[in-house]
């Protein structure tokens, strides 16, 4: 009866009107609040069929609202409240027979929520709130193949303002880049030039990371940067070096060759002139931490993750540039302290 009226609302004539919205997340709360903390402690006797009704009642409103979320000016309040039930939700989709019938369209409405708040300039609190649950939805309940088709897209948020937009653009990059570029292998090697084709543009880097690695400057130590300025453009300096992994001898020297040597020895130098015997010496704790990083939940420990992401670039610039170009480099060094630090980096 309870439940019969609540849903009932939905079907009013004001279900739609901007005034609506706090009864909607009432709503929301009242299903998110019931699961936790009536379904979660009942025992299996409990009416099967009532809690069938709060699933439904709580997707259909979900549904709904992320739609309206998305109307031309976000409505933080509502789109937060929609996201945390989704997020709750997806651990009952079997028991909720609406479920696929739509939820490709809910699929998309966050989606495009995601590029949305990708795309606003300045963070908040509110804003913070959103694009943190946000990204826990699109990596934790939106299917990979649902999202790909972004791919191209996503790189421009490699500079995000957000902490959370950004680590969730990378991490999904990071996760797409092998099978494109396996793809890219198998048809540069099927393929085959023409007679009147000289080839001179070959395989090129996303010019967005190109962008981000030659605009971005640092005028002191990083770790009195700003924190989203030092992510892009050391994140950006991660997904090109992941771009050279499992590659042609051909499709690298063309990567080389986009980026220019000259690029390439500034930010080994760089790199270098970061690091410091703290930052080396996590390679006492854990030799693992030089051949792999994580990229980061949170930004509560930047100095920890920006030591870890330093070696690791390292490590990443020694093992895909190869042994000749960073030989030159080595040549070149003619700061006693520097030549030092890289083989110091080198012994370990």
């Amino acid at each position: 009866m309870i439940l019969n009226s609540l849903g009932g609302w939905m079907d009013s004539d004001l279900a739609y009107e901007d005034e609506f919205a706090p009864a909607r997340i009432c709503l929301m709360e009242f299903v998110e609040k019931y699961i936790k903390g009536v379904y979660y402690v009942c025992d299996t006797n409990y009416p099967g069929d009532f809690i069938l009704k709060v699933f439904e009642l709580g997707y259909r409103v979900v549904s709904d609202s992320l739609g309206l979320a998305n109307s031309e000016e976000t409505h933080l309040p509502l789109a937060y409240s929609a996201l945390r039930l989704l997020n709750l939700l997806d651990e009952y989709k079997d028991n909720i027979d609406s479920w696929n019938e739509s939820i490709d369209d809910v699929y998309n409405d966050v989606i495009e929520l995601f590029i949305k708040q990708a795309e606003v300039p300045a963070v908040y609190q509110p804003i913070i709130l959103v694009n943190q649950i946000l990204s826990r939805v699109v990596t934790r309940v939106i299917p990979p193949d649902k999202i790909k088709d972004q791919y191209e897209n996503l790189y421009k948020f490699v500079g995000s303002r957000s902490f959370d937009i950004q680590r969730t653009v990378v991490s999904l990059l990071r996760s797409f880049i092998p099978e494109i570029q396996d793809a890219l292998v198998v048809e540069t090697t099927l393929s085959k030039p023409s007679v009147d084709s000289d080839d001179e543009d070959g395989c090129k880097l996303p010019s967005i990371l190109i962008d981000n690695i030659k605009t971005i400057e640092f005028e002191d130590y990083l770790e009195n940067e700003d924190h989203a300025q030092v992510y892009s453009y050391l994140w950006s300096w991660l997904l090109i070096l992941d771009h050279f992994s499992n590659i042609t001898q051909k499709i690298r020297q063309d990567y080389i060759t986009h980026l220019g040597e000259d690029c390439i020895h500034d930010f080994l130098t760089f790199i270098f002139k970061e690091l410091n015997g703290k930052r080396l010496s996590i390679f006492d704790e854990d030799q693992s931490l030089v051949t792999t990083y994580t990229i980061p939940e949170d930004e509560t420990d930047f100095q920890d993750d920006l030591n870890k992401l330093l070696v690791n670039l390292i490590y990443l610039s020694m093992k895909h540039f190869g042994g000749n170009l960073t030989q030159i480099w080595i040549n070149s060094i003619r700061d006693m302290q520097l030549r030092n630090k890289f083989e110091s980096f080198i012994i370990k």
